[in-house]
């Protein structure tokens, strides 16, 4: 009995080794945050969001809905400025037009009216708001750049209310059960 344990015990170690040594590869894989690629990631989406935000002002079907638009875009206009006065202060260069793929959503949404139009909106901006408290909240503790953290870490509560509102908008307008 003792003999078949001996191999067994070794095993165990192997694959424990083994185990350790692929996790450590997968953290030396992982990216280092690099603020000089969020700002421009982030300039881009921001440049993206208040295109969308003045397209639903003018499409949107409902008028809470125009207002909800009408506030973020305010929103985003502002943390445009705020971060572009960050990315200028520390030598970063922020993005002067949209990107293809931002481009693509835009001119989908701008062929969309009425209700289609408003749904295809509101899925938009849950998904672009999760994907952005994503970025923002990694920028909230990885960022170098103090002013870029602090940045992050202060519009962080301003995407959250936003993807909430937007789910919320969502919501009302479907029969389905709630947006999570």
């Amino acid at each position: 009995m003792p003999r078949l344990l001996c191999p067994a015990f070794g095993l165990v170690a192997l694959l424990c080794t083994f185990a350790m040594t692929a996790n450590a590869d997968d953290k030396k894989t992982e990216k280092a945050f690099d603020d000089a690629e969020f700002v421009m990631k982030a300039s881009e989406g921001g440049l993206y969001e208040v295109q969308v935000h003045t397209l639903a002002t003018k499409m949107a079907k409902g008028e809470e809905l125009k207002k909800h638009a009408t506030m973020m875009l305010k929103d985003h206009t502002k943390m445009n400025a705020e971060l572009k006065k960050v990315a200028t202060a520390t030598g970063m260069k922020v993005s002067t037009k949209l990107d293809a793929k931002h481009t693509k959503k835009l001119e989908t949404l701008k062929a969309l009216k009425g209700a289609e139009f408003d749904k295809a909106y509101l899925d938009d901006q849950i998904e672009d708001h999760e994907e952005d408290i994503k970025e923002f909240t990694k920028a909230s503790e990885k960022a170098k750049t103090p002013a870029l953290k602090e940045l992050a870490t202060a519009a962080l509560p301003t995407l959250k209310d936003h993807l909430e509102m937007v789910k919320k908008s969502a919501e009302e307008k479907s029969d389905k059960k709630p947006v999570k």
